[in-house]
């Protein structure tokens, strides 16, 4: 057989050298994009977390009289400071990453935000410390102290987060509903009615009022994680990588 047969030299053609330098430039190229794919995905999950959750303030109630706060990374020292003995807490002392959620039980975008928030919570409970801080807007939601002080009395009888879970599934703040859900909880009744009528709680509550302003906290919902401010309504896919980001600066 002839050693330059068509069949086993094909390479050897003007189309078959052709054809090679096309697939090599296909496969050049075609490294190139998903290199920049792997780095772009990358960047999704690990990238730049803070200015991914600075996007998503628009659902945000805000204090009346507020300004523009600077959006800034407090040190974990500053931020242990306002995590008082009376703060709710959820998760180990020494988790990796610890979120303040500044919280007003009246603010529609604290509602929004509750069923996100929550599931959050559960799914990195592993590594998430939460700490709890009332935020109440009163002049705005009238209903907003009442509710913060119901749950502080709750929390007394060690049921602060499943009064806490009331009132944002029920949605209802007022008064007679502030007593239900602490029937509904079992709490001590007498206890509880005594402690919400002699507002226990409000040089507490107004203590958390103060942190707040003191750390530029303008309205709710506002998180800080690790003392990085996060506000509004912030979706899922953000929170997963605020957090995981917050994780691997601990690796």
């Amino acid at each position: 057989m002839d050693s330059f047969s068509p069949i086993t030299q094909w390479y050897r053609t003007k189309t078959g050298a052709a054809f090679i330098a096309i697939l090599s430039a296909i496969l050049f190229f075609g490294v190139i994009f998903l290199s920049f794919l792997a780095y772009y995905l990358w960047q999704i999950k690990y990238g730049d977390a803070q200015k991914l959750a600075e996007q998503f303030s628009q659902k945000f109630t805000v204090l009346p009289g507020s300004v523009e706060a600077e959006r800034a990374q407090y040190p974990i020292e500053t931020m242990k400071q306002i995590i008082r003995p009376q703060s709710p807490t959820l998760g180990r002392m020494d988790a990796p990453v610890t979120v303040i959620e500044f919280i007003d039980f009246e603010c529609p975008y604290c509602q929004e935000s509750y069923g996100i928030v929550k599931g959050v919570k559960e799914t990195y409970a592993p590594v998430l410390r939460v700490v709890f801080k009332h935020f109440p807007i009163e002049s705005i939601h009238p209903n907003a102290m009442q509710s913060a002080f119901g749950s502080a009395c709750a929390g007394e009888q060690g049921k602060f987060w499943q009064y806490y879970d009331l009132l944002f599934q029920t949605k209802q703040l007022d008064p007679a509903s502030l007593r239900a859900h602490a029937e509904k909880l079992n709490l001590n009744m007498s206890a509880f009615t005594a402690c919400l009528d002699s507002e226990r709680y409000r040089s507490a509550v107004e203590q958390d009022l103060i942190d707040g302003v003191n750390l530029g906290v303008r309205g709710t919902p506002t998180y800080f994680v690790n003392g990085m401010k996060v506000e509004g309504v912030v979706p899922r896919d953000v929170w997963d990588r605020v957090i995981l980001d917050e994780i691997n600066k601990k690796k």
